[in-house]
């Protein structure tokens, strides 16, 4: 390493060239506006030196001509003076340079501005090459961009009287905690389904008071101890079994009846009204902990707010894989007709545990693979906006297989999208190793493949939308129901409703909406859709063993595996089981309230909550007629009962997304922009919350949508090296990483 001072680096070169004032200097900096490296660097480049790039792009004159211009830029000689003594962060050099610099007077608006110029600046710096007296080029300087995150271990907050929403804003470490701070802070739980906040703790059999000990509850609450607890906030009505509690914000004492204005048993916190539902579940001739929603009633839903190393790694990972500005392929890798590489991105990750390397490689590679589906479906939906969901899913895999879309050939698409549970597969093994397979090998393997990513479109949409960094949840797309086929089962159904039950004879046909709107976004959600796999999965109860288990291309099914769920009448307990895919429409005996008849009942209380819990079950039959008479839904047979599954053909997928909130707890719905008025004013789906979607605006791009929208497909393949790896594999594994034009399924990372 050679260092040079700032002067020796100058030279005699004079500043010539500054950052003139110009209008749209946000947009112009804001890398995600542009579809590449290359534009990007071009766009700088005349930001910066007020001319376009002169020369071919891929050669280098343009690069060796641009260090020279650099030595005469007055904000990059201001950034090596502001630089000379040391790395600082972002912001402060941001805060240094920026009285040099045309920033907005608007003070927020300047401050992204002086921070897109930095990286503008470190992006031109980071191209420039100088000769290297060889006939070739070298680097200018090195450029250094480092990102520190500290890892969401052990997250708590405050148990206050204004509410989990406002004090989840205040998240925070408990390492971080003062010790003399009395206050009591809790971990928080979340449905990662509705969405519901509360937190958790341990309290023990015949305890008043809730445990503080954070060990204590993660240990209890992974192994399913019954001694854990959650308590919601008390907004609205509680959900049906769940009694009311106060929990003091100070001691944690906890007792029943209504909040007083101080705790009756230290006398100093302030006492808050929460929910605290049964957790309790029975399973193998025992009680366990239950982890399900008792809101909505989601299977295994409750999840600890939170996030380790591994998990924050992989987003990383996936979205510098993604990047089109990610042209670190060192010049080796074939480009693609559309001018993608083919992969040659290689990462080291080092870990401080011999023994967890093998575990992260799999980690990464398993949650990864997903952005890729998420990609693929986000541009052919984007392609082919407003296709029906009947034809989406092939689709997807015929537009990466070929020119139109992708431009993959058989081995590539294959290596891009096969999923990290089907590796197993003989063909791929042989693919892995022989570098080739025959044609009826390739074949099979492909098909399977694109079986499995027609699959992952529909959970996409469908039964794993709520979850995660989804299109839906991205803002990236939304589904949206046949216009006319819904007006039909509107009318008809306010028909029936009026006539058929007389309390409900001045029912408006806006009530009717919105319980058709909720049944259908309910069945979205939980990915009750008709496909010829989901017939016969239907067919035996919703059993995946039988059925969806055999099929080569799918993944393995577990207890816990999210699964679609089908409205099914009156199902035989035996298959309404939470391992199967049907849920009642009403109750059955003791039970609890389905969902369906829990949202019958919220939306048509207000007519006549009497007759909205009498009637339910046959509102429900009525509202589902209405449904498959219009061709919205289809009637299936279900193991001696009656299934409805949404007809794909009459749904639609489209990247024209519009946000509804309700007025009071804020939760976003998305849904496609057409159908925004038809939901304002219709309860929300949040069955434990009296609100109601109040306002609409088409949604704004999220950068994960952008990511989605505009990433390239480039599959992470990671692998153990370490110690433990026995010495010619280790060999074998260090060619393959280094090679220079490595084959798709080769390790990366």
């Amino acid at each position: 390493e050679e260092r040079q001072s700032i002067d020796e680096l100058l030279g005699t070169a004079i500043i010539q060239t500054h950052v003139a004032p110009q209008p749209g200097l946000a947009e112009r900096v804001d890398p995600a506006r542009y579809p590449d490296a290359e534009s990007y660097l071009q766009a700088q480049h005349e930001l910066f030196f007020g001319a376009p790039m002169e020369g071919d792009f891929h050669g280098t004159d343009w690069r060796i001509a641009l260090a020279e211009k650099l030595r005469g830029h007055l904000m990059f000689v201001n950034l090596l003076r502001t630089l000379a003594d040391g790395p600082l962060p972002l912001p402060a050099v941001a805060a240094r340079m920026r009285t040099s610099l045309p920033l907005s007077a608007d003070g927020v608006q300047a401050e992204w501005e002086a921070v897109g110029l930095l990286n503008g600046l470190c992006a031109l710096i980071s191209a420039a090459r100088e000769d290297d007296g060889a006939g070739g080029a070298k680097p200018f300087l090195s450029v250094g961009l480092h990102l520190w995150v500290r890892e969401l271990r052990r997250m708590v907050c405050r148990v206050a009287s204004t509410g989990v929403e406002a004090a989840s804003a205040m998240l925070r470490h408990s390492d971080d905690l003062n010790p003399e701070d009395s206050a009591l802070h809790l971990p928080l739980v979340q449905c990662r389904e509705c969405r519901v906040t509360g937190w958790g703790a341990v309290q023990r059999a015949a305890a008043s008071q809730v445990g503080r000990d954070l060990r204590e509850f993660y240990n209890r609450f992974f192994s399913r101890d019954m001694d854990v607890r959650f308590y919601f906030p008390a907004e609205g009505e509680p959900p049906a079994g769940v009694a009311g509690r106060t929990l003091c914000g100070h001691c944690g004492h906890i007792h029943a009846g209504a909040a007083n204005a101080t705790c009756t048993s230290c006398g100093e916190g302030e006492p808050v009204a929460v929910f605290c539902p049964d957790t309790f579940t029975a399973s193998a001739n025992r009680t366990i902990l239950s982890r399900d929603c008792p809101f909505c009633n989601a299977s295994e839903a409750l999840i600890i707010v939170g996030a380790r190393a591994s998990s924050l790694l992989s987003v990383v990972l996936g979205q510098t894989f993604a990047s089109r500005h990610n042209d670190d392929a060192g010049g080796h890798a074939e480009p693609t007709a559309n001018g993608e590489s083919a992969g040659a991105q290689k990462v080291i990750a080092f870990s401080d545990n011999v023994q967890d390397a093998a575990h992260r490689a799999g980690f990464f590679s398993a949650r990864t693979w997903q952005n890729s589906v998420r990609t693929a479906v986000a541009q052919t939906v984007a392609e082919h906006d407003g296709m029906a969901l009947s034809d989406l899913p092939p689709k997807v895999a015929r537009w990466w297989r070929d020119a139109e879309g992708g431009n993959f050939d058989a081995q590539r698409f294959i290596a891009e999208f096969i999923a990290p549970d089907r590796q197993w597969l003989g063909e791929f093994r042989e693919l892995q190793e022989q570098g080739r397979l025959a044609d009826e090998g390739l074949a099979r393997l492909e098909r399977l493949v694109a079986e499995r990513l027609a699959w992952e479109t529909f959970a996409e949409l469908g039964y794993r939308s709520t979850i995660g960094r989804t299109l839906e949840r991205t803002r990236t797309a939304a589904v949206g129901v046949d216009g006319a086929a819904f007006a039909q089962a509107r009318e008809t159904a306010s028909r029936r409703l009026r006539e058929h039950f007389e309390p409900f004879r001045e029912l408006p046909t806006e009530t009717a909406k919105a319980l058709l709107l909720g049944i259908l976004r309910r069945m979205k959600d939980r990915g009750a859709f008709r496909t010829p796999l989901t017939e016969a999965y239907v067919a035996q109860g919703g059993n995946p063993y039988a059925t969806l288990q055999r099929n080569r291309a799918l993944q393995d099914f577990g207890r816990r595996s999210a699964l679609p769920v089908f409205p099914a009448i009156r199902p035989q307990a035996r298959l309404a089981a939470r391992e199967h895919g049907l849920e009642p429409l009403a109750r059955q005996g003791r039970g609890a309230k389905p969902w369906y008849q829990k949202w019958v009942e919220k939306v048509l209380s207000p007519f006549d909550p009497l007759a909205a819990t009498e009637y339910a079950a046959d509102v429900l039959e009525a509202l589902f007629a209405a449904l498959a008479e219009a061709g919205l839904v289809a009637r299936l047979d279900a193991a001696k009962t009656t299934a409805y599954a949404l007809e794909p053909a009459h749904f639609h997928a489209t990247t024209r997304t519009a946000v509804l909130a309700g007025a009071r707890t804020g939760r976003p719905l998305v849904v496609a922009e057409a159908e925004a008025e038809l939901w304002r004013d219709v309860p929300c789906l949040d069955l434990a919350t009296q609100d109601s979607y109040r306002s609409s605006q088409p949604a704004q791009q999220t950068w994960f949508g952008q990511l989605y929208r505009q990433a390239a497909v480039r599959r992470i393949v990671a692998a153990e090296h370490t110690a433990l790896v026995e010495r010619d594999e280790r060999a074998r594994l260090q060619e393959r990483f280094a090679a220079a034009n490595p084959q798709p399924w080769e390790p990366n990372v």
